[in-house]
């Protein structure tokens, strides 16, 4: 029967050998892809809107306002997409995009709403 540090080394090469073979099958970015296209430029933006409300809004103005502000992040995104495709004239797509919102009621009159988004996107260049 083998020993336990025999058994723990076994265990870490087998370890370190699933690991290298992980790193061995994700190669490296081409710089074309199979269509000699150039490859996607990657941009990541973020975005925040604030919105102070007058006071004393119901929980049904809350959700509103809060739709309001994530419907704004989901328009810049699609406008920052166009902005994009005309500064690096390409094929310009939207790869993820989180939106979040928040209401905060600070009482006498001084609430708001914050609205925080983070899109990422993929601008493929036109080839010359």
């Amino acid at each position: 029967m083998a020993s336990r540090p025999a058994i723990a080394a076994l265990a870490a090469l087998l370890l370190a050998t699933a690991v290298s073979a992980v790193a061995q099958t994700n190669p490296a970015p081409a710089t074309k892809s199979g269509t000699n296209r150039p490859a996607p430029i990657r941009i990541q933006t973020q975005t925040q809107f604030v919105l102070h409300g007058a006071g004393a809004g119901t929980l049904e103005d809350q959700r509103l306002t809060q739709e309001s502000l994530r419907r704004a992040i989901y328009e810049t995104a699609a406008k920052e997409c166009e902005l994009l495709n005309s500064v690096f004239h390409g094929e310009c797509r939207l790869v993820s995009l989180n939106a979040s919102s928040n209401a905060l009621d600070r009482g006498m009159g001084s609430d708001s709403a914050t609205g925080n988004g983070g899109a990422t996107f993929e601008v493929i260049p036109q080839s010359d």
